[in-house]
Parts: C-alpha cells; sequence; structure tokens
C-alpha cells in the first residue's frame, strides 16, 4: 500500500511540474502557444546532424519548419522576414527556448545556428561551421570546435556546459559564423524580401522592425545596423541585429559560399564576425547603412539591455527595435513589456523603455552602490588637464552636474566623477556603503529629467506628471536607508 501512494504522489508532483511549466510558457505567449507546443514537441525533427552545403539545393521548409506556430499567431508582414538566431552549443539551453516560445513564436520563418549541430523543441540546429575548408577545420583557432566534434561522436548527448567536457573560449568560435549563416540562409529561403541575423542574448521588438522595413525597399541593396568601427572599416554592430535586403543576399551570397573560403584568413586573423562580414560585403562594393537618410535606421537597433538603454532628448520619440545582452529574465520581462503597451499595434519608443524600465526606479538622492553610467563627461585623476575640484568628493561632481544645463544624472566614486546628458537606469554594484573607494554611488536630477519629458511630442499631456520613483512609494528608498544610519 505505502509503494502505491508513493507512485501516486510521484505522478502527482510530476503533473504539477509539467503544468507550471505550461503555465510559464502560456503567461509569456498566449494561449494559442497550447496548441503549437503540441505541434513542435511532435515534429521533432531528425536533423540534428543538418549542415546543408548552401551551394546545394535546400528547401525553404527546412528552416519555415523551425517554426511550429499558429498562422493566427504570425505578425501581419512577418512572411516578408527569415530570421537567423547565433548561439554557441554552449548557451542553447539559456536563451534560445525563451526566444521560441516568446517573440519567435510569431514568426514563421526562422532559424538557429551554432558551432554543434543538433535540435532544440523540435526546431533544427545547423552547424554554421560544417563548410570550411579541411585547412581551416584543422587550425590552430577551431581546436575547440574539433574538441566539441570529438565529444558528439563519443556520446551524443554530452552536455557541453559540463566542466569535464574541457570546452574552453568557445566564444572564439563566433567570428566564424555570420558569413557562412548568411549564405546557407540564401540557399534555404532564397525568396525573403529581408534577412535578419541576431545573437541569442538580443532582443527584437518584431511590429516595430516590420513596420520600418515597410518604408523601405526590399529590391535595394541594403545592410543595415547600429554602426561601429574596427580598423577604420564600418559595420553594423551583431548584438543590435543585422538587416539586409533581398537584393543584397542575391547579389552577395547566391551560390558563393567561395566568400566564406576567400575570407578564412581573414576571419582567423580578427577577432569579431560581424566585422568580418562587413568587411567580405565591402569587398563587393556593399557598405553599411545606418543614420537618419534612407533607409531611416536612425536609433532603432542598439546594442544594450533595457536598464542601460541611452535615453536622449533626439531619441526620446523614435521606435526601438532591438535590445542586446539581455538574460533569460529580460527575454521574459521584455515578452510582457511588449504585451503591456500593445506592440503589434502601437509602436514602442525610447520613452516607454524609460517608463516601463527605468522611471519607477529613478530617485532624487544619493544611491549607494549604484552605477549609472553616466559618461558623457568623465573628470577622474588620471587626467592631468582636468580641475582637480571636480572629483574630490561626491558634492563636488553633483555640483559639476548642476552646472551643466544638459546633465541629467551623476555617478562618483573616489577620484572618479562621471556626467550623463542622457538617461540610463544602470545597475547595483558591490561596494561598501561606508567605503566610497571601490564603489559608485548615483543620482538623477529628477526635476530636470520632468522638464525634458515635457518638451517632448510623444509624451501625452499628464505623462510627465507620473513619478519617478514610484517604485519606492511607501517603502524606503535605498537612497534615505543609508542616511538614516
Amino acid at each position: 500500500m505505502r509503494r502505491v501512494w508513493l507512485k501516486y504522489l510521484q505522478l502527482v508532483a510530476a503533473a504539477a511540474a509539467f503544468v507550471f511549466a505550461l503555465a510559464a510558457v502560456v503567461r509569456i505567449t498566449g494561449p494559442d502557444t497550447l496548441s503549437t507546443l503540441s505541434t513542435t514537441l511532435s515534429s521533432a525533427k531528425a536533423a540534428a546532424t543538418c549542415s546543408v552545403p548552401p551551394s546545394s539545393s535546400s528547401s525553404s521548409s527546412d528552416s519555415q519548419s523551425s517554426s511550429a506556430s499558429s498562422a493566427s499567431s504570425f505578425y501581419p508582414g512577418s512572411e516578408d522576414i527569415h530570421v537567423l538566431v547565433m548561439t554557441g552549443a554552449q548557451t542553447l539551453y539559456e536563451r534560445v527556448p525563451l526566444h521560441i516560445a516568446s517573440s519567435l513564436s510569431h514568426m514563421p520563418s526562422y532559424a538557429v545556428y551554432s558551432d554543434s549541430p543538433g535540435t532544440i523543441a523540435g526546431t533544427p540546429v545547423y552547424d554554421a561551421l560544417a563548410n570550411l575548408t579541411d585547412a581551416t577545420a584543422k587550425s590552430a583557432g577551431l581546436k575547440v570546435y574539433r574538441r566539441q566534434k570529438h565529444l558528439l561522436s563519443e556520446n551524443a548527448n554530452v552536455d557541453f556546459t559540463d566542466k569535464r567536457a574541457q570546452i574552453e573560449n568557445a566564444w572564439d568560435l563566433d567570428k566564424w559564423k555570420p558569413l557562412p549563416m548568411a549564405i546557407d540562409a540564401y540557399g534555404r529561403v532564397p525568396t525573403a524580401k529581408w534577412y535578419v541575423m541576431m545573437d541569442d542574448d538580443t532582443y527584437i521588438i518584431w511590429p516595430n522592425l516590420i513596420r520600418w522595413l515597410k518604408t523601405i525597399k526590399p529590391t535595394d541593396v541594403l545592410y543595415m545596423g547600429a554602426a561601429a568601427v574596427i580598423n577604420g572599416e564600418p559595420f553594423a554592430h551583431g548584438g543590435s541585429g543585422v538587416v539586409y535586403s533581398h537584393a543584397l543576399a542575391e547579389r552577395a551570397f547566391a551560390n558563393n559560399y567561395d566568400l566564406v573560403h576567400k575570407h578564412e584568413t581573414f576571419t582567423a586573423e580578427n577577432c569579431c564576425g560581424d566585422h568580418i562580414f562587413a568587411h567580405a560585403l565591402l569587398g563587393l562594393d556593399i557598405k553599411v547603412n545606418y543614420g537618419s537618410d534612407y533607409p531611416f535606421v536612425k536609433s532603432r537597433l542598439q546594442g544594450e539591455p533595457p536598464a542601460h538603454v541611452r535615453l536622449d532628448r533626439g531619441s526620446w520619440c523614435d521606435e526601438i527595435v532591438s535590445f542586446h545582452r539581455v538574460s533569460p529574465r529580460e527575454i521574459e520581462n521584455l515578452a510582457e513589456f511588449e504585451k503591456k503597451y500593445d506592440s503589434a499595434n502601437t509602436p514602442i519608443l525610447y520613452r516607454d523603455v524609460y517608463a516601463h524600465f527605468v522611471m519607477p526606479y529613478v530617485v532624487p538622492h544619493r544611491r549607494w552602490n549604484w552605477d549609472n553610467g553616466a559618461d558623457d563627461r568623465m573628470f577622474t585623476s588620471h587626467d592631468p588637464d582636468i580641475d582637480e575640484a571636480a572629483f574630490q568628493s561626491y558634492e563636488d561632481c553633483k555640483a559639476r552636474c548642476e552646472a551643466w544645463d544638459e546633465c541629467l544624472q551623476f555617478r562618483y566614486r573616489t577620484e572618479r566623477c562621471g556626467l550623463g546628458s542622457r538617461l540610463r537606469l544602470g545597475e547595483m554594484v558591490d561596494g561598501d556603503d561606508d567605503n566610497e573607494e571601490n564603489s559608485y554611488s548615483s543620482e538623477w536630477m529628477v526635476d530636470r529629467i520632468r522638464e525634458m519629458r515635457k518638451t517632448q511630442k510623444c509624451e501625452k499631456v499628464g505623462d510627465w506628471e507620473r513619478e519617478e520613483g514610484v517604485f519606492f512609494k511607501g517603502r524606503k528608498s535605498p537612497s534615505i536607508e543609508v542616511s538614516e544610519r
């Protein structure tokens, strides 16, 4: 009888765990996900080892079937886009499942690329490095890749995050992926109007992206992103998301796997896949598009998580498309944020990021052990040409902020003062409340922030009256708590 009860309790516990996990997915994506999840799990592919050379006649159905969501859940216009998600064997299970359950469930065509083949929730994971030349594959720079292949040959269920697997510096493999991904993607889905490359720690507000892409032409050769520079060459920062047109893909990637082979030496000698991608395109006389002119990239694509987004007067009313360096928790938070602000029907602006992620936590007091990232003007003891009075104390730093009309926030630690004309929440840092030498403390100029918000055309009447620091209303703010010690 005891055994029967024990078995019964085990079944109840297993059922409860399943319901809890299912509820979490439904909370992120909505009730339609129930049927989606059933379809996805039942159609798990045996494509774990699939790495089709882009030069072959790959069917677009391979990638489109990666998304098993019902057609009713797809965003209007999403059928024009094919998404390329870049991940790694060690990080595959950290964020990709959340993407599949949330934002990617609204996109009908996407493919996941890694440095090792596999499947995840029925979605094929393609090996982006599978078609490198033998000489490159045997080179010292791909030792980790060879190690992973060896482990898979001995155990198909190996866990690459296990210390015993001895996988180190796997991030070094990322630079080899963007070019092969782009060529493979065109081979699989040659009819897409737009291609979007994203890292697994990137989050994209797809309705904002779709609205933007409707204003430009996929028949133009366009390579778009947040501009960065290495060795004098501008490129689209990969973590912020890279968007390119059908016309570009057709010109650069159609039956052109030699493009990867031609740049293998350059890849081995340089650090970053997004730069290598741009370098290869530059050889075809294709340059990155950014800025306010056509195709209107503006500040849509940016490389920070919500708490670190730079919010300023110029971009306050602009639509924001991407976030980078997001944690699994932030992926869920952003999915909930989209629901709350109805991103499918209403453009999400920078001001909405401020209202949801920043404003509730901004206080008009000193916040200890907090770095708000103010860095538009820096005063440090390492710069002999700067007046020492600026960084002698917290009060001196605050006085400098007050004297600069554009200053909205500042941070201080011993012999270091930073002023910011752009708003950021920042993050908690380790330190001792009684010792300024090893930790920043921060403050925001709340009155100025409210006055700035009043002047923004996208602020509705009365919006600027919403309280900064509302999270701490009815409780002690962290700054007040310290001051009472």
